[in-house]
């Protein structure tokens, strides 16, 4: 690394957060091809189970969904139903309980096993009737392909790994952001010189996509924390909130000069981060200083690391900015 030379730095910061992280990016860009392989290539399971319900009651031994009967019941006791399967797996308790049409006569509860310390992600689970507690089905033993599957996913994901593990796979996700966004602002002022309605284009995009995209984000959370919760659909006026944040700052952006875009881009993004946090303490009983009285450590690094993010973007728009006088 070359500090303080300019372009030069900036070609530095891209070839060291390019190399340093390799192993990891070539590890969780695989392993994310090989999770989402049913997504973008659902014609196999079409072709020989017609639909993907019927491929994953075979593979993974899941009950086909069934409708609500209308009749209704008491549900019941769900810790006998906990304490069995915890027994059927050697002591490992659940790791999540599903329950299906509630205080209906067709209700199901499924306990699916905690897969803390093991590699493979695809845990095992247990399916009783709401109504009588019985036990109705299990996932059968796994396969190699389903083991595979399970592991691949497993070092997608990071649940095997211990918590110095988990934050070292956060820091190099974000030297792979950084590798990204470094070589588009790389192209872009290696053609500064020329104007074009091409290079226009390529550096609204990176604005966009490096500044805006991360305001949807934040925009994203503080939806979670501020729609009441009563309203219908409020998982979708999530996601429809960052992607208005988004697309609508990509768009104001457009009337703005280029330098000054990206550091009001940068800075509302800032703000909308550290908002988060803020907003959880006024709104929600996890806030920061909650969680940390209680020593939860999981939502505190998560406001943690939201912060530092905030901190992050100020930090980088400041440095445009002084770059610019």
């Amino acid at each position: 690394m070359r500090w303080g030379k300019g372009q030069r730095s900036w070609l530095d910061a891209h070839n060291v957060t390019a190399v340093v992280a390799l192993p990891y990016h070539a590890m969780i860009t695989y392993t994310g091809l090989i999770t989402l392989a049913v997504m973008y290539m659902p014609w196999p399971i079409l072709a020989n189970y017609g639909q993907s319900a019927a491929f994953e009651e075979d593979a993974y031994g899941a009950l086909p969904t069934s409708e609500a009967s209308g009749r209704p019941i008491v549900l019941a006791p769900i810790d006998p139903m906990v304490d069995a399967a915890t027994r059927q797996w050697a002591g490992t308790p659940p790791r999540t309980l599903v329950i299906r049409h509630p205080c209906d006569a067709a209700a199901t509860v499924m306990l699916t096993r905690a897969r803390t310390n093991r590699l493979n992600a695809l845990g095992t689970s247990i399916t009783y009737s709401g109504a009588s507690g019985d036990k109705l089905s299990q996932s059968p033993s796994p396969g190699a392909a389903a083991t595979t599957a399970g592991v691949l996913l497993g070092l997608h994901l990071g649940a095997f790994a211990d918590p110095l593990m988990r934050w070292t796979f956060f820091v190099l996700g974000l030297t792979g952001s950084a590798m990204v966004a470094t070589g588009l602002s790389l192209w872009t002022v290696k053609r500064s010189s020329r104007s074009s309605w091409g290079l226009w284009l390529v550096e609204r995009l990176n604005i966009g996509a490096v500044a805006c995209l991360p305001a949807g984000m934040a925009a994203y959370l503080l939806a979670n924390r501020l729609i009441p919760t009563e309203i219908p659909n409020r998982a979708g006026l999530e996601v429809d909130t960052m992607f208005w944040v988004w697309f609508g700052l990509a768009i104001a952006t457009l009337a703005r000069p280029v330098r000054r875009a990206w550091i009001e881009t940068l800075a509302i993004a800032a703000f909308l981060f550290a908002a988060a946090p803020l907003v959880s303490i006024v709104m929600t009983d996890r806030g920061l200083i909650q969680s940390l009285s209680s020593g939860d450590w999981l939502f505190a690094s998560f406001d943690c690391a939201l912060l530092a993010i905030a901190g992050l973007l100020s930090f980088t728009a400041w440095r445009i900015w002084r770059s610019s006088e």
